[in-house]
């Protein structure tokens, strides 16, 4: 879910650029210090991880991170730059402390497991240990790179991309929720049509069913023949040097009318659910589970510099000083507001 916010919560690096030019900057003034992670700081990758005690490499958020980094790039076959400026990565300790954030940041905001930030060159995603963690990660690390990469992603794209890569067993996700019927097939609603999908400006707009069928586009795109893949990386591809994407047609324009018929779309849909119906193979399921091979080095953070970070806002905060965001800061958020569920869920009425 991609917002427009205009408040003071993630623009502390506006202030501290010229006391750290790569370090992520967690707190607004001194009062909001001890709401992030700030004890240890790893970097794997294009990521700066934040968390509140040292990271093994084979824990939860390095697998997810490396995981999705490792998928998205045979997706797009490009590895992502380690020079560029890192994608900062919040993980608190507790949905508590996360919610309690959320509070004190975003009153405002519907509940999100975890959420994606972009502000100019600077990323940051922040979600919480639980369960539900490496999902979490994988969803909003695949925003986070595709922005990082590609500024300008239609909303439809970034959410179904998010929702293709955030299983950590298959980078299809293929789920009961996205296997589900869609409306169209029980005589509910309207057919896939991805035309009315191009036209939704923010994610906001989508429901759960355009969530799902974000995702069976995507899938649809990079599964069914060499053409449609072709047709989807070229596209991320023009993409990559716009800044707005209505400078550049749609990609529903962009591909012989031919392959986007409703009956194609729903006949690769249905043999996709029969695969997944067909008993796993025992060996697979037996199969050692997913690990990171990457040497990780958690790091304490400098104390010294967050107590320059928090001096400098708490003057800002006396003299009655306010930060105001860049106007193309973006806000992505797992669409997810049960935090029990897997299921994409979004507010119809824009949650």
């Amino acid at each position: 879910m991609r917002v427009r916010i205009v408040r003071l919560g993630f623009v502390c690096s506006v202030i501290v650029a010229a006391i750290v030019a790569s370090e992520g900057c967690a707190t607004t003034n001194s009062a909001s210090s001890s709401l992030l992670p700030t004890a240890y700081q790893t970097r794997v990758g294009p990521y700066l991880v934040h968390t509140t005690k040292p990271l093994e490499a084979d824990s939860p958020e390095i697998v997810a991170l490396t995981g999705v980094e490792n998928d998205l790039g045979a997706i797009l076959a490009e590895k992502f730059p380690g020079d560029a400026q890192p994608i900062e990565v919040y993980v608190l300790k507790d949905r508590e402390s996360y919610e309690h954030y959320l509070r004190y940041h975003h009153p405002d905001l519907p509940y999100r497991r975890a959420f994606f930030v972009g502000e100019g060159e600077r990323s940051v995603i922040y979600t919480f240990s639980g369960e539900n963690l490496g999902v979490d990660l994988r969803h909003e690390a695949t925003h986070a790179l595709l922005h990082a990469r590609t500024p300008a992603v239609p909303a439809w794209l970034d959410e179904g991309l998010a929702e293709y890569l955030e299983s950590p067993d298959t980078p299809r996700s293929e789920t009961p929720e996205h296997l589900a019927p869609m409306p169209a097939e029980s005589m509910q609603g309207n057919p896939p049509d991805l035309a009315r999908l191009e036209r939704m400006a923010d994610s906001r707009e989508m429901t759960k069913n355009d969530y799902q069928e974000a995702w069976l586009w995507v899938h649809y795109f990079l599964g069914s023949s060499e053409a449609t893949r072709t047709a989807i990386l070229g596209y991320l591809k023009d993409l990559e040097s716009k800044r707005s994407v209505g400078e550049i047609p749609p990609i529903s324009a962009r591909v012989p009318k031919d392959i986007l018929t409703i009956e194609k779309v729903m006949l690769y849909m249905g043999n996709v659910r029969e695969r997944a119906s067909r008993p796993s193979d025992p060996a697979a399921a037996k199969a050692a589970p997913i690990t990171s091979s990457l040497s990780v080095k958690s790091e304490k953070t400098d104390a010294t510099l967050w107590d320059r970070i928090q001096t400098i806002f708490a003057i800002n905060h006396r003299r009655g000083g306010e930060v105001r965001p860049k106007s193309n800061q973006n806000l992505n958020t797992n669409p997810n507001p049960n935090p029990n569920s897997k299921a994409p869920a979004v507010d119809p009425s824009g949650g």
